[in-house]
């Protein structure tokens, strides 16, 4: 099967990939380790002075609040791809976060052979690095490890030798697809993901053309095994305005199972977590924002069957 190049379709902002930030190193092992805590769940690092919400580490269990909301889909951390280039960068979205009311931030570095290729242990070792980092500026934050496959014969290779890693310690993985063309083998895609015993969430399906021109191919996708991640930029008009008619349509035929901010910059997290929450807000009522934000995303993350 063979997928297009990445690099005639990938676009998540104005800067093209740099190979000199493949497999971005953390900071130092002494300052990683100094006054972590690392929570109950293997795959969620919190600073020390994190509040802990359930005795089992495990959070949302008692009555949702704003506090509870989760980021499926960032681009924090420092050197890893075309997101945030230094971790005062990734501070200032994870700020950003927290006062929109998110305590819970997945993660998701871009992999893409050749450009972006970084392992799991790294990911986790920025993650507890920054956890460190975000103690006093944001107490109760808490960052899970997760990636953003793209889907190109690579992606297919790893799959295969049992190479890829799903979000937090769950089974869920977020992939993406060329934005210009969707691959004719998309459904096929989908079901060797799920064979591998994988979810498969496909980031952003908004801002896909072919999903712009005819908005119903998103019944096909989910009928063959995709579950649907919204980014809140898209309702922010950040992708432009067919984009942002795509996602509120989307929203609006319950269509969506996950959001996410998408934020590679400091300026992107301001209009996802201002403008387009506040667009999410006031397109759905409490049960579904709760659904969005919180239920769906905590199931998945902790292994469990999401509704």
């Amino acid at each position: 099967m063979k997928i297009q190049n990445v690099a005639r379709f990938h676009s998540t902002n104005d800067r093209p990939p740099f190979k000199n930030r493949v497999g971005a190193r953390a900071a130092p092992a002494a300052a990683r380790k100094k006054r972590l805590v690392q929570i109950e769940n293997p795959c969620c690092f919190a600073a020390s002075g994190a509040a802990q919400y359930t005795p089992q580490g495990k959070p949302g269990r008692e009555t949702p609040r704003v506090s509870d909301f989760f980021d499926m889909h960032s681009h924090l951390l420092p050197g890893f791809d075309d997101g945030a280039s230094k971790s005062s960068e990734s501070l200032e979205i994870l700020y950003q976060a927290w006062q929109a009311g998110f305590r819970h931030v997945v993660a998701t570095p871009h992999v893409m052979a050749g450009f972006y290729e970084h392992q799991r242990d790294e990911v986790e070792q920025a993650i507890a690095a920054l956890a460190v980092e975000t103690a006093v500026q944001t107490p109760g934050l808490r960052l899970y490890p997760g990636h953003e496959y793209y889907i190109d014969d690579h992606f297919m290779g790893w799959l295969a030798q049992g190479e890829i890693h799903p979000l937090g310690s769950g089974r869920h993985v977020l992939v993406e697809l060329p934005l210009l063309k969707l691959p004719p083998m998309t459904k096929e895609i989908a079901f060797r993901v799920q064979i591998k015993g994988l979810t498969p969430i496909l980031a952003h399906p908004e801002r896909y053309n072919d999903v712009i021109r005819k908005p119903e191919v998103i019944h096909d996708l989910m009928a063959s095994g995709f579950r649907m991640q919204l980014n809140l930029g898209s309702l922010a008009g950040m992708y432009g305005r067919k984009v942002r008619r795509t996602a509120e349509w989307m929203i609006k035929n319950r269509l969506v199972d996950f959001v996410g901010s998408d934020a590679h910059t400091p300026q992107q997290a301001t209009e996802a977590f201002t403008d387009g929450l506040q667009v999410l807000t006031e397109l759905v009522d409490p049960a579904e924002l709760a659904r969005l934000l919180i239920r769906n995303p905590r199931d998945v993350l902790f292994r469990e069957e999401t509704q």
